[in-house]
Order: C-alpha cells, then structure tokens, then sequence
C-alpha cells in the first residue's frame, strides 16, 4: 500500500530547493490569475463548465479573438481585469 505525504511536508522540503523557488516565484502571475479566476467564478456562481461553455460560445460566435487576458473573465463579470491590475 502507498503511503501518502502531505502537501504540506512535501512543500516544505520542496522550498529548501533554490531551482524549486525560483521557479515557482516565475509562475507568481499566473498563479495569481489563477486564483482570481476561481474566485471571480464562485462570485458569479458559475461552475467550470458554465464558465467553458460561455467562452467557447463567445469564440465560435467569430466575434472575439483568444485571448488569455479577457475571454474567460468577461465572463465571470470583469473580474479578470481587475485580477491583471493587481499583479
């Protein structure tokens, strides 16, 4: 049988790593628009595939072009736009 580590202990070894930090300090932004689109999501009370049928929807319509910096968060009432300021 497997034993299972925390996430946590894991982490904690991982961070002694400076190859480790220096990567996941590069990935801070995205990690960051990951976050607020999650959250901008529960705020619109959307689920994942409400939020994918919308952008897909607005894709496919030819009207939008894809973008990483608005379709998804257009969606979700702007709030993508505010998540791209604050990092």
């Amino acid at each position: 049988m497997r034993t299972l580590i925390p996430v946590e202990e894991t982490f904690k070894r991982w961070e002694k790593n400076p190859k480790f930090v220096a990567e996941h300090e590069a990935l801070e932004e995205e990690f960051a628009l990951a976050s607020a689109l999650i959250k901008a999501r529960g705020d619109a009370d959307m689920t994942q595939e409400q939020v994918g049928q919308a952008v897909v929807a607005r894709l496919e319509s030819g009207k939008t072009m894809p973008s990483l910096h608005g379709d998804a968060g257009a969606v979700c009432e702007g709030y993508w736009d505010e998540a791209a300021d604050s990092v």
